[in-house]
């Protein structure tokens, strides 16, 4: 294991440190197995000790059944760490519970260890009005900072299966399955002082300090293509690089208003004015959900006055200076205006949609579904990854987390199983869990879609950075190709592995990561 993490633009920029603990290694190429009976949604929390724990439920999930590692094969192979601030082990932080790590000459994230640097937590459970969640008049604890053994082990087997699926198409998961570590039990080594565990007790000394249940704790660890996510690092970063990459007094001397078609409630932009209803999610919202493509702006044949970006505090660094130099080759070949924005947009859509349709394809929901915990959708725009480039052709994006992930048919035949939950209007006992899965897993393309479209309706992503008004419309007509060609591949109408596509890619691809690396020196300290 490098103590030290190397210098690399694909990663964030906030530092972390991990310390090795005690734990057991298990593979995941082996042992692995599905499992074809539902697990059921859990709505109740789990009693141990007398205290009320919220586990996240899945419909159904995949297990993994092999064997630990020995000791020393386990030593030789990947660590046991956890995040702590004083370890040894310098990582990047992945969100809240992650971190990226450099092993053996492969970037490695680890899915679940430690929250921050507070190690594994308890704290009590909030609703989405931040109040305490109560069941029969006690309040619901959650556990922080890791995985549990079925999130583990149903991702370790998901992500190789959406792999699969995703591979004909010429794409791949941001994700490739390692192992699995299990923390021992009672956990051991250099945690916080309010996190030293004591078996079967509730709370420390004081009553007042939380410690772990004894449960077996998990981390998922995988090899990484990148980490920086498509909402919150990419489009942020790219929207707010757009005031010093365009020509600002050539744009506005452009007729805007002709980029887009007629829009939901008539003309959209008027005379260059942006109003809440011009926004690409609003146009998707009343102007036909997954149909709205004819409403939509199409900029990726639209040439742009695009200009090479002064250097600024945040794009002060030799990887800038080279990705300046990248893009003023690339704009001088076009002097009367780029395409290479709008085919920027096109792309990423494209490879959002293409992926979309093939998990959809393989009969496997990303991960909507409603327990004690509220509604899940994992169909947002942070779960797409951006890729460190590793070949011309390689895709932009990668799509990643899928530990709530679950497949339809089996999930439905188990649950059409279950009691039945609830009444019709005429009083009779229904089942309506099977409904309710069709239904979730029906709406996760339009989900993503309203999510690329810079709605503001989930929590997997911000979308709440504010953009120079000067290029207000350029943005939404942006957003517009983007979630157009999202649509199109969506439907089977464009793919990835065209000769043209292929082609045409790869010839803009120099110019593509010279402007992504550009707008993510803006974003490098965004935690998604």
């Amino acid at each position: 294991m490098e103590s030290a993490f190397p210098s690399t633009s694909y990663f964030g920029t906030a530092r972390c440190t991990l310390q090795p603990v005690v734990g057991r290694v298990f593979p995941a190429d082996k042992g692995l197995t599905r499992t074809e009976s539902a697990l059921g949604l859990l709505t109740a929390p789990v009693s141990i000790n007398e205290h009320l724990y919220y586990l996240p439920a899945l419909p159904q999930s995949r297990r993994l059944v092999g064997e630990a590692l020995g000791e020393d094969e386990a030593a030789s192979a990947f660590p046991v760490l956890i995040k702590h601030p004083q370890g040894k082990v310098e990582g990047i932080e992945s969100g809240v519970r992650s971190a990226v790590v450099h092993h053996e000459g492969r970037f490695v994230r680890l899915k679940g260890c430690g929250n921050n640097h507070e190690g594994l937590k308890v704290r009590d459970m909030c609703d989405d009005a931040q109040e305490p969640v109560r069941v029969g008049g006690s309040v619901v604890e959650e556990i922080r900072g890791c995985m549990f053994e079925h999130t583990a082990d149903n991702e370790l087997l998901m992500t190789r299966f959406i792999a699969a699926a995703l591979q004909p198409h010429g794409l791949v998961t941001a994700n490739t399955p390692l192992f699995k570590i299990m923390y021992a039990q009672p956990l051991t080594g250099p945690f916080p002082p309010a996190l030293d565990v004591s078996e079967g007790a509730a709370h420390g000394p004081d009553a007042s300090t939380p410690v772990l249940p004894t449960l077996p704790y998990c981390c998922g660890v995988f090899e990484t293509r990148g980490d920086f996510r498509l909402a919150d690092h990419v489009l942020r970063g790219l929207e707010l690089l757009l005031p010093s990459l365009v020509d600002l007094t050539a744009l506005s001397a452009m007729d805007a208003s002709a980029w887009f078609p007629e829009g939901a409630f008539g003309p959209r932009c008027y005379r260059g004015e942006v109003t809440e209803m011009d926004e690409t999610h609003m146009q998707l919202l009343c102007g036909g959900g997954l149909e709205a493509q004819v409403v939509l702006a199409d900029l990726s044949a639209v040439p742009l006055p695009l200009i090479e970006p002064a250097t600024t505090p945040e794009t002060n660094s030799p990887t800038c200076d080279k990705a300046r130099t990248m893009l003023q080759t690339a704009l001088m070949a076009s002097p009367a205006g780029s395409t290479l924005l709008g085919l920027l947009y096109a792309r990423l859509g494209r490879e959002c949609g293409v992926a979309m349709r093939a998990i959809q394809a393989a009969g496997v929901c990303w991960g909507s579904f409603r327990d004690l915990g509220g509604m899940h959708c994992n169909a947002h725009g942070n779960n797409f990854a951006l890729c460190h480039p590793t070949a011309p052709a390689a895709p932009l994006l990668a799509p990643l987390d899928f530990d709530f992930a679950f497949d339809l048919a089996p999930t439905l035949e188990a649950a059409r199983k279950q009691v039945p939950a609830g009444d019709d209007a005429s009083g009779s006992a229904v089942n309506k869990l099977p409904e309710q899965l069709q239904e979730w897993f029906d709406t996760e393309p339009a989900a993503l879609a309203m999510d690329l479209a810079c709605a503001r309706t989930t929590t997997g992503t911000k979308n709440d950075h504010e953009v120079d008004a000067r290029v207000a419309v350029l943005r939404w007509a942006l957003r517009d190709t983007m979630v157009r060609t999202y649509l199109h591949a969506l439907r089977g109408e464009q793919t990835l592995t065209e000769a043209c596509e292929e082609e045409a890619f790869v010839q803009h691809r120099a110019a593509f990561d010279a402007v992504l690396q550009l707008a993510l020196a803006l974003v490098a300290n965004v935690k998604a």
